[in-house]
């Protein structure tokens, strides 16, 4: 726990979470794309949110190489390699915010599921992303996204149904994301 006194170990712990959030947001596009029927408008938003993901990583990811190369240069005077131990911990703690990030998806699925729905019409009716991301910035907008949420459940669905979409499609859709995900914090733990 005194590694979080670390201000730039904690930003890299907000920030994994906040990327895992909104990775797993991919999730959320594919039932608003099925229940709307706008499959290419709905992916082409969840395009914008993955690479929104990607570029965050150029800000926490040096971070954390960081801290690798003082733990490799650390570690050659250190015949106990407890710099290297510093290290796995550190590491340790960007997977607990990356796992609370995707906790936080899981429970927000369907309000980001509904902001998804949300956002597809918006387009559709201003002929625009551009516009609606522009129009999100007004305080009113505020308001309105925040009238999006839902009650966490069981991944948004009764046993076996959400909205009209079978269960099976979802799980398979959050088993891909989560194999990703857990791949790429593997290869970071590498």
């Amino acid at each position: 726990m005194y590694l979080l006194h670390d201000p730039h170990l904690l930003f890299i712990v907000l920030i994994a979470g906040a990327v895992s959030m909104l990775t797993t947001l991919n999730v959320a596009s594919r039932p608003a794309a099925v229940s709307t029927g706008r499959v290419a408008l709905a992916s082409s938003i969840s395009t914008l949110f993955f690479m929104a993901t990607r570029f965050a990583n150029l800000f926490y990811l040096p971070l954390l190489g960081a801290y690798v190369d003082r733990a490799v240069r650390d570690a050659h005077g250190d015949p106990a390699h407890l710099a290297l131990l510093t290290l796995y911990h550190q590491i340790q703690w960007v997977v607990v915010g990356a796992a609370f990030g995707a906790l936080g998806s899981w429970l927000l699925l369907p309000t980001f599921i509904e902001i998804y729905r949300r956002g597809i019409r918006s387009v559709e009716r201003h002929r625009s992303m551009v516009r609606v991301f522009v129009r999100l910035l007004r305080p009113s907008s505020v308001l309105k996204l925040l009238s999006t949420l839902q009650r966490p459940s069981l991944m948004g669905v009764r046993l076996g149904k959400l909205n009209r979409i079978p269960a099976g499609f979802l799980i398979v859709n959050v088993v891909a994301t989560a194999i990703w995900t857990v791949g790429a914090l593997c290869a970071a733990l590498a």
